[in-house]
């Protein structure tokens, strides 16, 4: 609870791209509710674009945890002189209220060690020792992980109708917008042309893991060689950098068929900007899904492990998702991956003809 009508308040979300934006309805409702509040966000650099150009975030403070370990590694002194700057940069804004979706005791202790009077967050496996306002949870969440991060905003006050959540939010720059203005005109797009964003990859955060959520790359290539002979349209490959491997597997004539790799060569903000201005986008469970959606582009993805109905396009209206019904899906509980003996069946058997299929049956020619 806090008081008064311009409270300051702070967001922690250190992780990825989709995971962040799933917070940015509970950003919009804490300023329509607190007009005058001052609100910070921490986040990491990834995320960074998402938070600077959203109107309901006044200050953001960057929290790179394995910037921190290399520095530790390589000079202690200068790692603490940063992380104590860091810390005081926080302080400086004096917090009343600190709303903790990271689900780990060490972000919860350094909020408490700045002081910050109220702290607000979940409490899984005991992970919210430091925080003083916790709900407890078990890991399994049955609900719209926008929802779910809206449900924290009653511990300050506010009631929340889970109809009126507001869709996720990332406003883009005029500049950013001219940018893709200019990008298209010079492939010869004009601004009621049609294109489709394919994105093979499913963005950085899970590391590893990410693979698991991935239909495969060369069930991809064949659709995007469907897609592109039936609606006779350009079609862009988008990734980033680090799914370079992904994308290289697309042996085609980019140039010749009209399929266009833009993998590794567009900021995260111009990643976000062409999604917008795209017909419709194909992508995995994954942040950049979460990109398209928060431009309110029409979306096609696929979901394994991961429950859609959880971790899917929000609000899911206007979205097709796209799973194969076998009993063991959706396996991603308490936030891991079990083993799985099946060879990840619930992706590889979800076949291109029945993609297309769906695909066609939503977006006529």
């Amino acid at each position: 609870m806090v008081s008064g009508e311009a409270p300051r308040i702070l967001f922690v979300n250190p992780y990825g791209i989709g995971d962040v934006l799933f917070t940015t309805p509970a950003v919009s409702l804490v300023k329509k509710r607190f007009p005058r509040s001052r609100v910070g966000y921490l986040c990491n650099e990834r995320s960074r674009v998402i938070l600077e150009s959203n109107p309901s975030v006044d200050k953001v403070f960057i929290f790179e945890k394995d910037g921190y370990r290399r520095l530790w590694r390589e000079n202690r002194g200068k790692c603490l002189k940063q992380f104590v700057e860091f810390l005081a940069g926080i302080k400086k804004e004096r917090f009343e209220a600190v709303l903790d979706y990271s689900l780990n005791r060490q972000y919860g202790f350094f909020l408490a060690v700045l002081g910050i009077p109220v702290r607000i967050g979940y409490d899984y496996r005991k992970r919210g020792i430091f925080l003083n306002q916790r709900v407890k949870i078990n890991g399994n969440i049955r609900q719209p992980m926008a929802v779910f991060y809206c449900r924290l905003l009653k511990e300050l006050g506010l009631t929340v109708d889970e109809k009126s959540i507001p869709p996720l939010q990332l406003p883009l720059a005029a500049e950013t917008r001219q940018w893709s203005d200019r990008f298209l005109a010079a492939l010869g797009l004009n601004s009621g042309d049609r294109f489709i964003a394919v994105h093979p990859g499913g963005g950085a955060s899970w590391g590893p893991d990410a693979l698991y959520k991935r239909w495969p790359a060369e069930s991809f290539i064949r659709l995007v060689r469907i897609l592109r002979e039936h609606y006779r349209t350009r079609i862009f490959i988008l990734g980033d950098a680090s799914e370079a491997e992904i994308i290289s597997s697309f042996t085609l004539d980019f140039d010749e068929k009209g399929i266009i790799n833009l993998s590794g060569r567009l900021t995260l903000d111009q990643t976000a900007a062409l999604l917008g201005r795209a017909w419709f986008a194909v992508c995995n469970d994954g942040g950049p899904l979460h990109l398209a959606v928060s431009q309110g582009t029409p979306t096609v993805s696929f979901f394994g492990p991961v429950d859609e109905n959880i971790y899917g396009p929000f609000p899911r209206e206007g979205h097709l998702v796209l799973t194969h019904p076998v009993e063991c899906r959706p396996c991603y509980q308490n936030f891991k991956f079990p083993p799985c003996p099946y060879e990840h069946r619930c992706l590889k058997q979800l076949s291109v003809e029945e993609a297309f299929t769906r695909i066609q049956q939503v977006f006529k020619k």
